[in-house]
């Protein structure tokens, strides 16, 4: 049974994949477009939550149970009785899981020697030989405790950072007012007849929500599933955790424009991918700004073992 319980809550998130890109990658709009950024994580929990699992999930996994495969490629193959295509979903996953994973590598090694000063190099053979040999000694099992107890450290550190963000500008109205004093535009969400609605809220949420539906590793989570009961179970933990993994950890970024503003610190769109790990590792407090750095490596490490299996 307690196998049973870990295996719902880690198929039912796919939170490291979330917090990977909140933190990582997306996260640092909020410091651009401020508020407007919710519509990205609603369209998130809607579309990569609630819509997949409601949509996908019993489909696939109870098709997946009938043909008995375990995989993606295996299911197209087995469903289409075509062994060329499943060769040529095969390949695809293959070409682009490489330079998935490279990306997911340069963030750890990043996130290393950003928070730790652990040489970039080291870093990633480091977290090489460690998914290396969980992988091989304890197989799907230990993936999913690893990915289990990453989860909960993840949360931990975005509800951490989210309290002490808030704690620092005085509140939540005082935290607010500050951000509208400096700009008006990013206390509020634009409504869904603007013009950067349409150019910049629908493309992002269009990758991060319907993307979803197509990456392999994570509609291995509905083939996993043992059978319908697990499916529904997963439904309302998926949008929890999709809710803290988004939202939750994407309004300490929008807020950090203040705090940046008062130090006389600002960003360019190209450093994106950096404004996060930054603001935690300026203004947190050491024990938060470290839960965040183990927090990104354990989303990375989950990414990374997800399409390790999907590529085997």
């Amino acid at each position: 049974q307690a196998e049973d319980g870990i295996r719902d809550v880690e198929r039912s998130r796919g939170l490291g994949d979330v917090y990977k890109r909140q933190v990582i990658g997306f996260g640092g709009l909020g410091y651009f477009v401020g508020f407007s950024q919710i519509w990205v994580c609603f369209f998130m929990i809607l579309f990569a939550g609630l819509l997949s699992w409601i949509v996908l999930g019993e489909r696939t996994r109870a098709m997946s149970s009938n043909l008995g495969v375990m995989t993606v490629p295996s299911l197209l193959g087995a469903r289409y009785e075509s062994k060329f295509l499943q060769a040529l979903a095969s390949i695809i996953v293959c070409l682009f899981f490489i330079p998935y994973v490279v990306a997911v590598y340069k963030a750890v090694g990043s996130t290393f020697e950003a928070f730790l000063g652990i040489p970039y190099s080291i870093s990633i053979a480091v977290i090489g030989i460690v998914i290396t040999l969980y992988l091989t000694m304890g197989g799907m099992l230990s993936v999913l405790i690893n990915d289990f107890i990453n989860g909960w450290l993840i949360c931990i550190g975005v509800v951490a950072v989210f309290i002490a963000t808030y704690t620092m500008l005085g509140g939540f109205t005082e935290a607010h007012l500050k951000l509208g004093a400096i700009s008006p535009f990013h206390v509020n969400m634009v409504p869904l007849s603007h013009p950067f609605f349409l150019k910049v809220i629908v493309g992002y949420s269009v990758v991060t929500g319907l993307g979803a539906w197509a990456w392999p590793h994570l509609s291995t989570r509905f083939i996993t599933a043992r059978d319908r009961k697990s499916i529904i179970r997963s439904v309302p933990i998926a949008t929890v955790f999709l809710f803290i993994a988004s939202t939750v950890g994407t309004v300490p970024c929008i807020l950090s424009r203040v705090l940046f503003h008062e130090h006389g610190m600002s960003f360019t769109p190209a450093q994106m991918d950096v404004i996060y790990p930054v603001f935690v590792k300026t203004f947190m407090p050491a024990a938060i700004a470290w839960i965040f750095a183990l927090g990104v490596v354990g989303a990375c490490i989950s990414t990374i073992d997800a399409m390790l299996h999907v590529a085997g």
